[in-house]
């Protein structure tokens, strides 16, 4: 049993310890990261007595059980993130304010040089042959270009300072992460007395960390902290109770990427959604909008000040030139790109351009492009060119699907803006046209000129975008209706238009895991003379080429049956014929194979595999109708095809067709009765028309045939591709007896 003086001095020691606390909470008052502690007493109870004696109720005095640190784990986080959100904020704001500083520095800003160039021009105008105002204009243009470069340069070196600054905090963030990571370490080798003041420093880390980084904390039962980037348990981890994982950053000229990882293992993350680095990657952000609209204000002054110039005559007598010149639309690659294709832009009216980014993104299994605006909104398609407004965008090499390509008309616009006149006369301050009445007119009638706008750009695509390059079938474009197809491209000089009966074809599909596997080919059809035959080909490998794996491509079963090297079984007389007896050609790619027709219009066909697949094709049926071809001008001057009458005028000539609003039809061009400025129509034959004439008498007989001559013969293109040339040779074969002409017999060509 404890004596009197035991549990008395049991509560001086206690107390003593108690005020020791209390004293240490006083002297740091002002420590960062100091949690004030509190000592936790405890009854020191009597101990159970023996069988034989009562034990004592009455204790052994006090002592001290626990020093408690004052901490509530939920209010932290919300402090911290509360933090986080302030830093953001006030990142954010910084970055504004050094823009605001960039883009009002005071009088001399491009507000300022556009009223005083503006001014300028219109002095020119009240005294044009005076030189003084053209001296001076010549000045204040110059001033208009040095604003737009200086304001360029200095957005530019503000991005660089802010992405100075996120690497500087960066560099501050992972050493706090290392800090917190040593003090990971030490707790887990701390007994619980001696952690306190570790656990005050790692707090006080995390306290700095969310100053940077908003983060999700999580405590294990030694105090050890795991911190994740973002504010939930998804983020990716960025220090753990054994290691710690480092943040960097990759600038791109539009955004910055975060990443999280050892270096060469990072995964990129977009949980950076607050503190210090969430408010520079903002201004960065911002920076990089801002100096798209200068571009975009860049490009616009340049585009229609040109405009109006190029209107106007100098003090020369020549027409305007361009007032201000920048650097042409800029090509950018997507940076996951794997092909090796790009492209190639083809400004065909400046003025026409819109500033408006275009990424066009490659699909592979309809083979084109289609490009988007930062909206997302399709705004053009197609396959090897694209038309946009005012310029023509050319693809070229091979790309795989998902590939990138981004047309930037305006980008780097301001910086590279350059006022383009040397002299003073140069400004082209009178009207290109006048108009007067003559002396010796006796009336007082007035008449008056004015530019009229220029025509907005149809929405019907090029006609190279639409009409496969040569007079071929196969190649040719079917067209689901009659209407408006296509417009003409700018520049273009001649053209060769031709409209085709359709052929009657097979289309067999083949699994890629089958083509090895095809055995069978089997062709019902109807001939010219409506008889129907039918005709059976062994696709065997072994057959055709002995012992190996199979097929590997339907391609190498095209090439044999066109050269007649397999041959088939005809249903009628059991002869062996070869697809060309029987008027017909073959053409596939990978485990497609097409099979046309020059007369025969198909009825049934198979083709069978060893696996015991039968598969039957797509058929087009045979249409004997051609296309009646137009041409027009897009005021509804008719220059090619067949007179229409007053129903066809009206359902053709709209606004939908691509014609201007105040079109009307007119046939005097028709056909080349009248040239129209200087454009020559001629018409080889009509779909009506009989290309090849006999006149037989006893035994012998003349054959006459009516040759398209220069159709396509060496036509560049719009694109700059050749066109296919004509086949030079015409064979006849009766009963045995065959006569071929060529280009020698022409003389031509």
């Amino acid at each position: 049993m404890s004596s009197l003086f035991d549990i008395g001095r049991s509560g001086l020691q206690s107390y003593r310890r108690a005020l020791s606390v209390t004293g240490q909470n006083i002297a740091n008052v002002n420590t960062e990261g100091y949690k004030r502690r509190e000592a936790e007493l405890k009854e020191v109870s009597a101990g159970q007595g023996d069988i034989y004696s009562v034990s004592s109720n009455s204790g052994l005095g006090v002592r001290v059980s626990d020093i408690k640190r004052s901490f509530d784990e939920f209010l932290l986080n919300k402090s911290r993130n509360a933090s986080s959100n302030a830093e953001t904020s006030s990142a954010y704001l910084a970055a504004l304010q050094q823009l605001q500083d960039v883009l009002l520095p005071g009088e001399s800003n491009i507000g300022t040089a556009l009223e005083g160039f503006f001014a300028s021009l219109h002095d020119i105008s009240n005294v044009p042959a005076e030189m003084g105002p053209r001296v001076v204009a010549m000045e204040r243009g110059r001033a208009v270009a040095d604003a737009f470069n200086s304001l360029a340069r200095s957005i530019s070196e503000l991005k660089e300072g802010f992405l100075t600054q996120t690497n500087q905090s960066l560099d501050d963030l992972n050493s706090l992460t290392q800090g917190l990571l040593n003090v990971n370490l030490q707790l887990t080798k701390a007994d619980a007395g001696a952690s306190k003041s570790l656990l005050d420093s790692r707090d006080m880390l995390i306290d700095k960390i969310s100053q940077f980084v908003e983060v999700n904390t999580s405590i294990d039962r030694q105090g050890r902290a795991t911190l994740r980037l973002g504010n939930s348990m998804a983020g990716p981890k960025i220090v753990d109770g054994a290691k710690k994982y480092a943040v960097r950053m990759d600038a791109l000229n539009n955004k910055v990427i975060f990443k999280v990882g050892a270096q060469g293992e990072e995964a990129v993350t977009n949980q950076v959604m607050a503190g210090k680095l969430a408010g520079l990657e903002q201004g960065y952000l911002a920076a990089f909008e801002i100096a798209g609209q200068i571009d975009d204000l860049a490009h616009l002054v340049a585009r229609d000040l040109n405009a109006v110039h190029r209107k106007g005559v100098t003090l020369d007598g020549e027409l305007g030139g361009d007032l201000f010149v920048a650097r042409r639309p800029i090509v950018d690659f997507g940076v996951t790109n794997v092909g090796q294709a790009y492209a190639e832009v083809d400004v065909e009216d400046m003025s026409l351009v819109q500033p408006k980014r275009v990424t066009f993104t490659y699909n592979a299994s309809k083979d084109n492009w289609v490009g988007r605006d930062d909206f997302g909104e399709t705004v053009a398609s197609g396959g090897s060119s694209v038309s946009l407004s005012g310029m023509t965008v050319r693809f070229v090499g091979e790309a795989f699907d998902n590939d990138e390509i981004i047309i930037d008309p305006s980008r780097s616009a301001a910086e590279s803006l350059v006022f383009a006149l040397r002299r003073g006369e140069e400004f082209a301050a009178a009207a290109a046209r006048l108009a007067y009445a003559d002396s010796s007119n006796a009336s007082t009638a007035v008449v008056s000129a004015t530019d009229g706008n220029t025509p907005e750009k149809t929405d019907l695509p090029a006609l190279n975008a639409v009409f496969g390059n040569a007079i071929s079938s196969v190649a040719a474009t079917e067209f689901l209706k009659d209407g408006a197809v296509a417009v003409v491209p700018k520049n273009a000089d001649k053209l060769d238009l031709v409209s085709l009966v359709q052929q009657g074809s097979f289309d067999f599909a083949v699994p890629d895991e089958d083509v090895a596997n095809v055995t069978m080919l089997n062709l019902g059809f109807y001939n010219g003379s409506g008889v129907f035959e039918s005709a059976s080909f062994s696709l065997s490998y072994v057959l055709h080429k002995g012992l190996g794996d199979g097929w590997t491509d339907m391609s190498e079963i095209a090439d044999l049956l066109n050269i007649g090297a397999i041959k088939g079984s005809h249903s009628a007389s059991s002869d062996q014929v070869t697809l060309a007896d029987l008027g017909a050609q073959a053409s596939a790619k990978e485990g497609r194979l097409v099979i046309s027709m020059a007369e025969g219009d198909p009825y049934s066909g198979s083709m069978s595999t060893s696996t015991g697949l039968i598969l039957s094709p797509e058929m087009t049926g045979r249409n004997t109708t051609a296309s009646i071809i137009h041409v027009f001008t897009r005021e509804g001057r008719h220059l090619a095809g067949e007179a229409l009458d007053a129903v066809e005028q009206a359902s053709l000539i709209t606004g939908d067709n691509g014609f201007l609003a105040e079109a009307r039809y007119d046939s005097t061009y028709l056909n080349d009765s009248a040239s129209y400025l200087d454009t020559g129509v001629v018409r080889r034959a009509s779909a009506s028309e009989t290309m090849i004439q006999s006149n037989v008498s006893g035994d012998s007989g003349t054959f006459d045939f009516t040759r398209l001559s220069d159709v396509d013969g060496a036509v560049s293109a719009s694109d700059g591709a050749m066109a296919h040339a004509e086949s030079a040779s015409y064979t006849l074969n009766i009963e045995g007896f065959t006569k071929t002409v060529t280009v020698d017999d022409f003389g031509i060509d």
